[in-house]
């Protein structure tokens, strides 16, 4: 069961770093696609899975307390070990990010390998909920990890603007609204569903490995392991517990707490605007990140009951 699960997903991925490395794809090709999933294709995806949707569901209230709870204190945690070891200012950022940040099309290409429909539908449901939670940590930390004051009232505004302007965020609503009012789109919303999932999941995991590929990067830094043992190792493990806390439904767990072990992703437009990142300084945390991800996620597949 678990490599039927994560043989596809490690195929591809590694498919597209090959590609990548035979220069097959190049660097515009990842970024001209990446910005077509971002765009089009994910929010296309997102409106007619929750729209599709039979009526409209939420995960249970505690794992968005458990999500958003854990997400702060490993960003408290991430923030304090930038004030305690005096990270230099150009890694500052891409360090305290890469403890608590997703990637967005790796967790769709997951669930959709994983789990079946409902569950997808319950997971973009969820997704509106988490991904402005971390895009205001996001903000938040640009404000704090800046020496100077560049971030005053009106570009704050500004970046609480791209969060909710987000075109992923803007089709969920959408898909909610329409599940609420009950508009049905017909038999052919099904097949639609079922044709874009086809195109996002290889496409999102080949963009993902033609990323991790970057001549300038040469090895990895003790930073790169700490924070991406915070995001893969130390986040699912706290909201593990706090699901257990809170007494949730086993159901969620499966399905939660893996995904807080997916690889993290530095280059949404957010974290661009929020701060100016070089490339070779996120890509190390992206790299290791990949390969911890996967293991942390076969090992909750083990652990979690299915």
């Amino acid at each position: 069961m678990l490599q039927n699960i994560l043989f596809p997903i490690c195929f591809l991925v590694a498919l597209g770093a090959l590609l990548r490395k035979t220069g097959f794809i190049n660097a515009q090709f990842v970024k001209s696609g990446t910005e077509f999933m971002y765009r089009l294709l994910l929010p296309a995806y997102f409106f007619l899975i929750i729209a599709g949707g039979r009526k409209f569901t939420l995960f249970d209230w505690r794992v968005y307390t458990a999500a958003a709870t854990s997400i702060m204190i490993i960003f408290l945690a991430a923030h304090l070990l930038n004030y305690i070891c005096k990270i230099p200012d150009e890694l500052s950022f891409a360090f305290t990010n890469s403890c608590y940040r997703f990637n967005v099309f790796l967790g769709i290409a997951f669930i959709f390998y994983v789990f079946n429909e409902t569950v997808m539908h319950q997971f973009c449901i969820f997704l509106l909920f988490i991904i402005p939670v971390t895009d205001i940590f996001t903000v938040i930390g640009a404000r704090i990890t800046r020496k100077e004051s560049a971030i005053n009232g009106l570009k704050l505004g500004l970046y609480f603007k791209l969060i909710f302007l987000n075109p992923i965020l803007l089709a969920g609503y959408l898909g909610l609204l329409a599940s609420c009012l009950g508009i049905s789109f017909g038999g052919y919303l099904n097949q639609s569903i079922k044709m874009l999932a086809a195109i996002i999941s290889p496409m999102a995991l080949i963009l993902t490995g033609g990323a991790l590929i970057h001549p300038q990067v040469k090895s990895l830094s003790e930073l790169s392991v700490v924070g991406v043992g915070l995001k893969t190792i130390v986040l699912p493990v706290l909201v593990y517990l706090f699901l257990q806390l809170l007494n949730s439904k086993a159901a969620v767990f499966r399905t939660v707490v893996p995904f807080f072990a997916l690889p993290l992703m530095l280059d949404r437009p957010i974290v661009k605007s929020a701060h100016t990142l070089r490339h070779d300084n996120t890509l190390p945390f992206s790299i290791l990140s990949v390969v911890i991800s996967f293991m942390s996620i076969s090992l909750w597949l083990i652990l979690l009951p299915g």
